[in-house]
């Protein structure tokens, strides 16, 4: 019955981490994976995703040590190759964050899935190809923040917006029909969606002329 409860309330704090994690509170959602994994030490979900917690911050070495933990508690499991793909897939990541290529292959290769492990290489070739082209971060930084414009007030070569209207003004009402008789009647107008009121303030003017 103790082990049934520690398992239920393992449940609850990984189902809270879940939903703190898609809030994107990582912080808070580790310390709810942590609860977890400390009722059911035996179990790696809870470990797993605190190292999807440490990879999105940025943590790469503390989510490389959540992910060996993982890996170790299901070495003997064989029957769920899609939950490894995705740990050494992780794993891949974070050494090719860190720019250590070879542990990052090693990781690749213990990929089952054929087009997860092409897609991996593919990446770490790329780095190597973009280390060996420009080997000096700093320098590498610069070039890329060199050809980003400073200002560039329009993404297009033809204005499709303008802060101030630029058409010609037109008045919002027809002259004020008379009936017979000499007195104009009271009316009240609603102008809505007017924008920048040049329309409005031009049927404003307007009334004077066309009523007096």
């Amino acid at each position: 019955m103790a082990s049934q409860t520690g398992t239920d309330a393992a449940t609850e704090a990984r189902v809270l981490g879940n939903t703190l994690y898609k809030a994107g509170k990582l912080s808070q959602a580790e310390e709810a994976y942590k609860t977890a994994a400390s009722l059911v030490p035996h179990h790696s979900s809870p470990v797993s995703n605190m190292s999807a917690v440490r990879y999105e911050m940025g943590d790469y070495r503390g989510a490389i040590a959540y992910i060996n933990q993982v890996l170790a508690l299901i070495s003997d499991d064989t029957s769920d190759s899609g939950k490894k793909d995705k740990l050494y897939s992780r794993l891949a990541k974070c050494y090719l964050h860190l720019l250590e290529f070879i542990p990052a292959e090693d990781a690749i290769s213990s990929i089952d899935s054929v087009d997860l492990r092409f897609e991996l290489y593919e990446s770490v070739e790329s780095m190597k190809v973009l280390r060996a082209e420009a080997p000096d971060e700093s320098a590498l930084r610069r070039q890329v923040l060199d050809q980003i414009s400073r200002f560039k007030p329009c993404l297009q070569d033809v204005a499709e917006y303008y802060a101030v209207g630029h058409d010609h003004t037109e008045t919002l009402t027809e002259p004020f029909g008379k009936t017979g008789g000499t007195e104009i009647p009271d009316i009240s107008f609603f102008f809505a969606g007017s924008g920048d009121g040049r329309n409005l303030f031009s049927a404003i003017t307007s009334m004077f002329f066309r009523e007096a």
